[in-house]
């Protein structure tokens, strides 16, 4: 199984490329919002569903987050710690014969955490 994590992050552009190059994936998994933007069979939410539904604080994310969450029929995993994500990740990696991860995450210093899996 073919499996691409996309982000919301710079790196999605990674996947877009892949995309763009012909590349196929069995099923796209998506954080947050990404599913607004693109398709995925599946959504982790690394932030309560409340912080985007209940208040501004997710900042421009807020509308589109909000659109996609009323609207979409496919599964959404909350996952509140984001070490659980990357150990999933590392086992899907491990079980799976291919995965690719585009996902750029934030640290609390606002720096970029790059996680990309299965880049060549």
């Amino acid at each position: 199984m073919k499996i691409a994590i996309v982000g919301l992050g710079g790196s999605y552009a990674d996947y877009i490329s892949a995309r763009v190059a012909s590349q196929e994936f069995d099923e796209v998994w998506g954080i947050n919002c990404i599913g607004a933007i693109i398709h995925v069979d599946r959504t982790f939410m690394m932030d309560p569903v409340t912080r985007f539904l209940n208040t501004e604080n997710a900042g421009t994310q807020t509308g589109v987050a909000r659109e996609f969450l009323t609207k979409n029929t496919r599964p959404i995993i909350p996952v509140l710690n984001t070490q659980i994500f990357r150990q999933l990740s590392y086992i899907l990696w491990k079980k799976s014969r291919r995965i690719r991860v585009y996902v750029t995450l934030t640290t609390q210093l606002h720096t970029p955490l790059l996680m990309q899996y299965g880049r060549k």
